[in-house]
């Protein structure tokens, strides 16, 4: 394994352009059976690429300032890695990025445009927020806002109007509840149907995975945001007409890679799109309910128990029991919360500090108008509180979980977030060992 210190100094950008060539003339000498990959290491991007071999001359660079080195290498295992940090627009990425979103959210104001706050909000903490298209920038809003992370912030404010919040990369993106909640997943699908595509060489990959700043002027046309991911990724668009005029304020993707640039634009048209080749894509209508099938093996519970209490959970995802394990078929978001509550992985580092104290002694402030109560529990698991209710019992007894309920409530207990929750719709909870159950009225 050898490893290529990222270029620094006052013309990083630059330099990391010029490597980036060079690593990617590299990748495209290698075999075509290497596999690439990328990740992070806290404030470091790592892209792996394993082959047979590779021998060819390039330059390294030499942290004295004395100019390029060159060297010749042959490869089993080759890192490339960069330092993360503020790109050329102003915003985050990467660790970065992922350290903004973690801090606590706290904001309040009254009468204020849901997009005027959003870009209050994304500047103070310079991160890319993406408003989908279809929802009115205009909405006005009494904003009060105390959460223990920012998109989580995000999502409290816009759940009760029935939008959703998504994080995709360094981008924060704000759409209609059915795009947010399966906008990842459908990313990964794509990106899965990508690899497997014959002709995909790995420098061509390496080009594609590549993450590149997206910016934009105020009043600039979709196809001319398109043509610029087009232009810096090398990819053809098949059938660019999909896409209809429309004008967009001055914006920012953050920081993607293709698909997700690509996606970032055509879900606000209801689209998303499909690699026809390693240098060309097209549009075409969104899948209905994607889900990615994937094995979790519980650590809490006995398998059975585990599939009981997840299906309670997560009622659209489909899960089977096999052995020790569970097979499930749901979102990427839905496989992530899932982790965390069969014991596979630790929650947020937001969560866990927010949840560190007890149950009894948390303060909730929030607003919430005519949302159905069945977003409300689910936004409370979201948040980490463990909220258990059986949809189909509660269904079968009489209870319609699409009521919708108004809140408004500042420094709240539980016990009266949930009385106000309950009581209109017919409910009833109980509280033990910090786990909340929702049954009917007796």
């Amino acid at each position: 394994m050898v490893v290529l210190p990222a270029p620094a100094g006052p013309d990083k950008i630059k330099r990391r352009e010029e490597f980036s060539e060079i690593v990617s003339d590299i990748l495209n000498t290698s075999s075509k059976r290497a596999v690439v990959s990328q990740e992070r290491k806290g404030r470091i991007q790592i892209v792996t690429v394993l082959s047979r071999s590779v021998e060819t001359k390039f330059p390294s660079w030499d942290p004295h300032g004395r100019g390029w080195v060159f060297s010749l290498l042959a490869l089993v295992g080759f890192c490339f890695l960069t330092q993360e940090s503020t790109f050329a627009d102003g915003t985050l990425r990467a660790s970065e990025f992922e350290e903004a979103i973690e801090r606590p959210l706290i904001a309040t104001r009254e009468r204020v445009a849901l997009r005027e706050m959003l870009q209050r909000l994304a500047a103070d903490r310079e991160v890319a927020v993406v408003l989908d298209r279809r929802i009115d920038p205009g909405i006005l809003l009494d904003v009060q806002i105390k959460s223990p992370a920012f998109d989580l912030g995000i999502q409290s404010l816009v759940e009760p109007m029935l939008f959703d919040v998504s994080v995709v990369g360094d981008t924060i993106y704000v759409g209609p509840e059915s795009t947010a909640r399966t906008l990842r997943t459908r990313i990964e699908l794509i990106d899965r149907h990508r690899d497997e595509m014959p002709g995909m060489s790995l420098g061509r990959k390496f080009e594609v995975l590549r993450r590149r700043p997206v910016t934009w002027d105020d009043l600039t046309e979709p196809s001319e945001i398109l043509s610029q991911i087009s232009d810096l990724c090398g990819v053809r668009i098949g059938n660019r007409e999909a896409i209809p005029h429309d004008l967009w304020p001055a914006g920012s993707l953050g920081y993607p890679d293709a698909t997700e640039a690509f996606m970032l634009v055509a879900t606000q048209f209801g689209l998303e799109l499909e690699w026809v080749s390693p240098d060309e894509i097209r549009f075409l209508p969104e899948a209905r309910s994607p889900t990615i099938q994937r094995h979790h093996r519980p650590t809490k519970w006995d398998v059975n128990t585990a599939a009981e209490q997840m299906t309670s959970r997560f009622p659209d995802a489909t899960i089977v029991p096999q052995g020790r394990s569970l097979i499930v078929a749901a979102t990427v978001e839905e496989h992530e919360q899932m982790a965390v509550l069969l014991g596979e992985k630790p929650p947020r580092r937001a969560l866990r500090n927010e949840s560190a104290g007890k149950l009894s002694l948390q303060r909730f402030t929030l607003r919430v108008e005519s949302a159905p109560v069945i977003q409300l529990f689910r936004t409370l698991q979201k948040q980490g509180l463990d909220v258990r209710f059986d949809e189909q019992n509660l269904t079968s007894s009489g209870i319609d979980l699409s009521t919708k309920v108004t809140l408004n409530l500042k420094d709240a207990t539980i016990e009266q977030l949930l009385d106000q929750a309950c009581d209109p719709v017919g409910l009833i909870y109980r509280i033990e060992n910090e786990t909340i159950s929702i049954e009917p009225k007796p």
